[in-house]
């Protein structure tokens, strides 16, 4: 079986191996079959397809297994980018894998890639949170985690949902250095990079919002308290900012910079480290 990562937007991207597996296999697994027709269609490609999607994957995957047990040769391809990352998948290629048939990859486009090589640090670990759910957004555990890290955090976002989490980052996190990646190797390409508040203001002025959208957020370290600061107080003093439900998480910092007179990003990693630290004790 082959993995075969599809282009993102520009057919131009799919690669010469992969458009030779396409060409040579005995079947295609496709999430979409209108979809890839398209793309074998632009290619000269005749191969035989069968749907694999979210609806049908216990099934199909069963097909699967028994083709390749057959000695057949399989491609699973998604609508764009590498089968299993955010698309139905992965669980084919584990039962294949586990029964010891032979599975290879075929690499190519990825957003999640992209949004890393822009606003990556040499050295900072990256985090791909995928499409995150109304739960996940919520999950204090998964937050307080990530408050705790240095890492460029990648996740994709539908478009009837982008503000709601840009807020969600701007509340959550305050203003860290986000990239917003629009419609990736497409005619209508867009980057535009800010804080969430910043990017959301933006947006908030165009008449519709539409296309694929990826986010990427940079935390930074967390430091230490800057000497002399009593971070009990600290923490007094933004869970009654929190109960005020005034100010958000930049106006917090603003408060408290001056109240303990801090610079203002050494009371945003104050903000970072007290809230990460009361949610470990709330849980």
């Amino acid at each position: 079986m082959y993995l075969v990562a599809t282009p993102i937007g520009n057919l131009g991207d799919l690669s010469v191996r992969a458009e030779q597996v396409l060409g040579t296999v005995d079947l295609i697994a496709a999430e979409d079959t209108r979809h890839t027709a398209k793309l074998l269609s632009a290619k000269g490609l005749r191969t035989p397809m069968l749907a694999l999607h979210q609806h049908n994957e216990r099934r199909a995957s069963a097909r699967v297994l028994a083709l390749l047990e057959e000695g057949k040769s399989v491609a699973l391809v998604s609508d764009a980018g590498t089968p299993g990352i955010s698309d139905p998948g992965s669980a084919v290629v584990r039962a294949a894998l586990e029964r010891g048939l032979p599975v290879a990859v075929v690499p190519g486009p990825s957003a999640q890639a992209v949004a890393l090589s822009i606003l990556g640090r040499p050295g900072c670990p990256g985090i791909f949170l995928g499409f995150l759910d109304e739960r996940e957004r919520r999950n204090e555990e998964l937050t307080a985690w990530l408050r705790r890290r240095e890492a460029v955090v990648v996740l994709y976002e539908a478009p009837h949902r982008l503000l709601s989490t840009l807020v969600w980052l701007e509340k959550t996190f305050g203003p860290v250095q986000t990239l917003l990646l629009k419609e990736l190797t497409k005619l209508h390409e867009e980057l535009l990079l800010g804080t969430p508040a910043d990017l959301c203001a933006g947006l908030r002025l165009r008449e519709r919002i539409q296309g694929e959208y990826t986010l990427a957020f940079y935390l930074g370290p967390v430091s230490e308290s800057p000497d002399g600061v009593d971070e009990e107080a600290a923490r007094r003093l933004f869970a009654a900012l929190d109960r005020s439900g005034k100010l958000g998480p930049r106006d917090q910092a603003k408060v408290v910079a001056e109240f303990f007179g801090l610079t203002g990003n050494q009371a945003y990693d104050l903000l970072r480290r007290v809230r990460g630290r009361r949610e470990d004790d709330n849980g």
